[in-house]
């Protein structure tokens, strides 16, 4: 099942405001900037980084999303901090698993929109 990416339609169009080259750029550092994040989540979840890495991580994937309109993807991190911060540790997996899951999205919007030009 393709994955829902109505959602995303908002960084779309800010995409296609863009002109070619700087729309090019964008979408790559984007795409860079997400799995830098990532990985600093996975690890300090993971326990191989501290807990203000991994909540600069989530901080810097929420504001980025959000800098980019993907609502999505901004909510599902400030979720997964938000319930870290309550202490709501049975929340976190699934929380990760949501955010994995929009990022995976997020990545194929990226995909269709260099595909496109």
């Amino acid at each position: 099942m393709p994955p829902n990416t109505a959602g995303l339609q908002a960084m779309r169009d800010l995409l296609a405001l863009l002109p070619a080259a700087t729309r090019s750029s964008m979408v790559a550092m984007y795409r860079e900037s997400l799995d830098q994040q990532l990985q600093l989540v996975a690890d300090g979840l993971a326990g191989r980084a501290g807990a203000e890495v991994l909540r600069g991580a989530l901080h810097k994937l929420a504001g980025a999303a959000g800098m980019m309109q993907d609502q999505p993807l901004s909510a599902a991190a400030r979720e997964l901090d938000d319930a870290m911060q309550a202490g709501a540790a049975r929340r976190v997996p699934g929380l990760h698993a949501q955010l994995l899951a929009r990022s995976d999205t997020t990545r194929e919007v990226l995909l269709q929109v260099e595909a496109a030009g």
